[in-house]
Order: C-alpha cells, then structure tokens, then sequence
C-alpha cells in the first residue's frame, strides 16, 4: 500500500510541472492559431500572455507616435517620383504649381512664374509657397518706394544746381526744354522715363541746349519785346558785352534813355543771380574787371 501511494504522489507531481511549463502538455498557446509563422513567431518571443497585452501594445506604441497610421509621414528613399509626390502632397503640395494662390497683381509677372514652378519641384506647400511670395511682394515693394525717394532727392538736387546755373532763366528754359521735346513728338510718358534714365539735370540740359540751337525765338513765349526776354547768367552777360560795344546804344544810355537804363539793369538782375541793384556805367563795372 505504502508503495502504490508513492508511485500515486510522483505522478501528480509529473502532472503539476507539464501544466506549468506553458502548455506542453496540456491546452496550446494563445498564439498557437496565428496562421503567419513569422507573426506566430514575433508575439511568442514578445511574451505577451494574451491579445488584452497585443491591443494594450499597440495602443501605447500609436500613443507614442502621437497620430494615427495613416497620418504618418515616410520620408521617401531614393529619387522616386511617386513616393516624393505622395510625402509632397501629404505636406500641403497642390497636385500642380498653378495650384498656388498667386495674387492677380502678379499672376502675369514671369518672376513669380517661374518662382511657382520652382516652389512646386521643391515641395513647398501651400502655406510656405504663400510666406515666401509675401516676403518677396514685400522686398520688392521697399525696393522700389527707396530707389523712388532716392530719384525724387536727385530731382531735386538737379533743379536747385540748375535754379543757380539759370538764373532768372530757369522758368524759361524749362519750359523751352520740354517744348522742344514735345516739337519733336516726345510724349509726356517718354519724357518722364528719358528724364529718369538720363537725370534732371542732363534731360533739361540736353533739350533746352536743342532750343538754343535752333533758335530760342522758336520756342520761348517772351510774352513781350525781344528784349524782354529772360536770359541766363552767362546770356545775359554776354549781352552787356555786346552792350558796352554798340556805340548808338551807348549814346542813348548815357543821353538818360529810360528803355536802355531798365535793359542795363534787368541784364544784371539776371547776370548776377541774388542782387537787384542797378548796374554802373558801361565800363565801370567792377564786376566785369
């Protein structure tokens, strides 16, 4: 008796250890119904103890990644154009550079044009496509307000060198200067762009010398006598040189001719720019020493 209870004991004790070595002997593994051996094969080496640990898995790995599967990004490998266009558009990308908002101010400009293209190789989206146009309107806008102030200045400097090279002349030649552009079929817009190209100061020249050239009477409205014109430094005293020799003249001058006296003395108004005082008798001049 005593020996069949201990046969009877050894082989409880057999059965206890197949139970605790993970089924070998008794029920299969939760696992077991995997039908993909690779699979099989990862969850047995995983030691999850049931599906409740494989969900609870995958939960906590997506937790981890922080989105869903399907709003992951792979970076494409290589230089193949479908993965490239599928990681482009999941970034933002338009299916075609047109597909970028481009303002209508600038929808004809070839820059811009060409910039879209570009944008849309390089995988730009919508959003920076839009940062970067912005950036460029804005650049090109300062660009333009300065080099426009900075022409405005210059315009400026030229008139105030001729104001002071003219005289009392400067209305006069102004206006001479752009008649004769507009003698010779120079628009206003071809004028303003000649101006900006040659400076103030060269176009006013240029056209003003043109007139002289081909006669003053032809294109300044003296809106008197010849003699009243209005002349520049350098005419004027030319004209008092001329003056000083012309013996009839002078006879009259001095006999008190009223006409010849306010020819003296507008002739040096205009000879010396910033004095209104009469000039002396011919001759006598100090500043024709």
């Amino acid at each position: 008796m005593a020996e069949a209870g201990a046969q009877g004991g050894a082989g409880d004790a057999g059965g206890g250890a197949g139970a605790g070595a993970g089924g070998e002997g008794g029920a299969a593994p939760w696992f077991a119904g995997i039908q993909d051996a690779d699979l099989r094969g990862f969850a047995e080496t995983r030691g999850w103890t049931g599906v409740d640990q494989v969900v609870e898995s995958y939960r906590n790995a997506e937790k981890m990644l922080g989105v869903p599967k399907d709003k992951l990004l792979r970076i494409p490998e290589g230089n193949d154009p479908a993965q490239q266009a599928e990681f482009y558009a999941k970034l933002g990308r338009p299916e075609k550079p047109d597909g970028y908002k481009v303002p209508d101010a600038y929808k004809q400009d070839a820059v811009v044009g060409g910039f879209r293209d570009t944008a849309h190789a390089l995988g730009l989206s919508d959003k920076q496509f839009e940062g970067a146009l912005d950036w460029y309107t804005k650049t090109v806008t300062g660009f333009q307000q300065q080099e426009q102030q900075r022409a405005e200045q210059q315009a400026e400097a030229d008139l105030a060198t001729l104001r002071d090279e003219w005289g009392m002349a400067f209305d006069q030649r102004i206006e001479m200067g752009r008649r004769v552009a507009r003698t010779f079929g120079v628009d206003e817009a071809t004028m303003t762009k000649m101006e900006a190209a040659m400076g103030t100061a060269a176009f006013m020249r240029h056209f003003a010398g043109i007139g002289e050239k081909l006669g003053e009477d032809n294109f300044v409205d003296s809106g008197g006598a010849a003699g009243s014109r209005i002349l520049s430094p350098e005419g004027a005293k030319a004209r008092i040189t001329e003056l000083k020799n012309d013996k009839g003249w002078f006879d009259k001058f001095i006999a008190g001719d009223v006409e010849a006296k306010a020819e003296w003395d507008r002739l040096h108004v205009m000879a010396y720019p910033g004095t209104t005082e009469s000039g002396p008798v011919p001759g006598m001049n100090p500043k024709e020493k």
